[in-house]
């Protein structure tokens, strides 16, 4: 089937795919250990919500060159993933700071400089970052009101048609300063978190 490329084919490839929008972030959960502990205060595990903004980390492959008489053919090596000793992430801070004492006491989890000793509880903390689909999340909540069936959004919420990343074995290497001005006129306090991973996995 040809490809068109007038108004109509793009408006009809734009009704049937949808057009990815940078204000779907979230960060949807946080497991392991630290996950333990943003859970053990209950009202404080709604506070991943106010992730403001972050990024999707690139992966890459590297290569090599294999020669062969006059030529030389380039081929694949390892993969990386360049972000993963500096992924940042900015969240707004709740009025009693909660989130900031959370990601202290992960951070000295991580690495307490009092006793001198390191933990290896990070190999089981992985960031569960979601995207969603809000095409499908609007076509479901109409199928709702219609008393179809809603199949996989059922238990799972209405984001679970997104697409998720999930950030294998992370922990803190910086918890930003928060500056204060008394002669503003009192912006969003804002917190950035920058945290090592391991590698990623991408699924629907």
């Amino acid at each position: 089937m040809a490809i068109g490329y007038s108004i109509k084919d793009f408006y009809t490839a734009a009704t049937t795919f949808g057009l990815a929008r940078n204000n779907a972030f979230r960060i949807k959960n946080i497991t392991g250990p630290v996950g333990s502990l943003i859970n053990n205060f209950a009202r404080d595990s709604q506070l991943l919500i106010f992730a403001k903004d972050g990024t999707i980390p690139s992966r890459q492959i590297n290569t090599g060159k294999v020669s062969y008489k006059a030529f030389s053919f380039v081929v694949p090596l390892e993969a990386q993933y360049p972000e993963n000793s500096g992924w940042k992430v900015t969240f707004y801070s709740d009025s009693q700071y909660t989130l900031r004492q959370l990601m202290e006491a992960w951070s000295v989890g991580t690495y307490n400089e009092h006793s001198n000793t390191s933990s290896l509880e990070w190999i089981d903390c992985n960031i569960q970052i979601s995207l969603i689909d809000y095409a499908n999340v609007k076509n479901a909540k109409s199928m709702t009101r219609r008393g179809e069936d809603l199949g996989g959004y059922i238990g799972g919420g209405l984001e679970s048609r997104g697409r998720t990343y999930t950030l294998v074995g992370c922990f803190p290497t910086n918890i930003g300063q928060i500056s204060y001005d008394n002669t503003s006129t009192g912006s969003i306090v804002t917190l950035d978190l920058t945290l090592a991973f391991q590698y990623i996995i991408s699924e629907n």
